[in-house]
C-alpha cells in the first residue's frame, strides 16, 4: 500500500470512529505529544492527548447515540517523507434527514512505522456575507443592550 493510500485509510478510520463512537481508535492513532485538534465548537481546542480523549469519550458517544453520521466526500491526500496531510469536505447526515457540509484538514506523521494524527481541524463553511450579517446583528444587540 502506498503512503497516500495509508493516509486516506487513516482518515476514513477517523470518520468511522466518529460514526461508531470508537475513542480507542482516536487514542491509538493520535500522536501522544505535539498534537492539536480543533473542532467546530468554540470550546473544542485540544493540545493534550489526555484532554482530547476525555472529551471524545463523551462527544463520540453523544454523536453516535444522536444518530449523526459523517461520510467522506473526496479526500485529497499527500505525503512528503514522514509527514502526510489530507483535506476533505465530509458530509454530516443528521437524524432529521438534513445534511451539513463540513471541511477538515489533518496532518499526520509517521511514528515508529505507524501514521498518527498530529493535527486535525474541522469547520463548517459559512458565506462571507452571512458571517458579516451575523456579526453585525451581534454587535447591534450588544450596543442596544
Amino acid at each position: 500500500m502506498t503512503a497516500v493510500a495509508e493516509i486516506k485509510n487513516l482518515y476514513l478510520g477517523l470518520l468511522n470512529a466518529y460514526n461508531t463512537g470508537d475513542a480507542q481508535f482516536m487514542s491509538d492513532f493520535t500522536a501522544s505529544k505535539d498534537m492539536l485538534v480543533i473542532g467546530t465548537d468554540p470550546t473544542e481546542w485540544w493540545d493534550s492527548h489526555e484532554t482530547l480523549l476525555d472529551a471524545l469519550r463523551v462527544s463520540l458517544k453523544e454523536f453516535r447515540d444522536a444518530g449523526v453520521r459523517v461520510v467522506a466526500s473526496d479526500p485529497q491526500a499527500f505525503v512528503e517523507g514522514t509527514v502526510g496531510w489530507i483535506a476533505d469536505r465530509p458530509i454530516f447526515y443528521l437524524p432529521d434527514g438534513s445534511q451539513v457540509e463540513s471541511r477538515v484538514t489533518a496532518v499526520m506523521r509517521l511514528q515508529d512505522g505507524v501514521w498518527k494524527f498530529a493535527q486535525q481541524h474541522f469547520s463548517y463553511a459559512i458565506l462571507n456575507e452571512d458571517f458579516v450579517a451575523v456579526n453585525e446583528q451581534e454587535l447591534s444587540r450588544e450596543v442596544g443592550a
